[in-house]
């Protein structure tokens, strides 16, 4: 998509076999872009270059548990962008989801099927994810857990303002609404506490 937008994009992930995922699904639109393994805590080894912007969806910053693995990877991500740049943060943990049932079915197809069991206290949420495969061909089931630090607005403010960033603003969705107790989205932007000025409408080089 920043593609498609005339940006230049870089991206990189923890996993080696999800860059493998992510490469495929670019040779699949045609394609070409940077991917390399990199823990999000320590851009820098990386990536040498800083940008105007760095973005980091699908609530991938509460895999971190710690509020020093937090700011560490704030920081790396600070430290990476350009004079004027951007952090772009989002998740799919609110106050409101909390709130709903414990029990979702996220995926119902014909032959497959996962379910996610959730739970959490006032720290951590954990999914419990059950994979059921039922078709002719294959009858199995998986079962894995995952679990997230839970990090809602005050958190996000605290953290970054820990990690130097000022200028923070969240949203509860993609129109840009304030975000409150019934948001089903959490999305945060911030500037480097030494940035704040004018308004970011042109980026040219990205990273996710």
């Amino acid at each position: 998509m920043f593609s498609d937008m005339g940006l230049t994009a870089f991206g990189s992930d923890y996993s080696r076999s999800m860059l493998e995922v992510a490469q495929g699904n670019l040779k699949k639109r045609g394609k070409t872009i940077p991917l390399c393994q990199c823990d999000f805590r320590y851009l820098e080894n990386a990536h040498v270059g800083k940008f105007d912007a760095v973005v980091c969806l699908s609530t991938a910053l509460p895999h971190l548990h710690t509020d020093e693995d937090l700011i560490t990877a704030l920081r790396s991500m600070k430290n990476r962008l350009n004079k004027n740049g951007l952090l772009v943060l989002t998740q799919g943990t609110t106050h409101f989801t909390l709130s709903l049932p414990s029990i979702e079915v996220v995926v119902n197809k014909p032959d497959f099927s996962r379910i996610f069991i959730k739970e959490h206290d006032e720290k951590f949420q954990t999914i419990h994810v059950l994979d059921l495969f039922h078709s002719e061909e294959r009858t199995e089931s998986n079962q894995y857990d995952i679990v997230y630090r839970i990090i809602l607005d005050d958190d996000y403010s605290r953290l970054l303002h820990a990690a130097g960033f000022e200028d923070i603003q969240i949203y509860g969705d993609y129109n840009m609404n304030s975000y409150d107790e019934k948001s089903g989205r959490m999305i945060v932007v911030a500037k480097p506490a030494d940035d704040i000025c004018g308004i970011f409408r042109h980026s040219k080089r990205a990273h996710y």
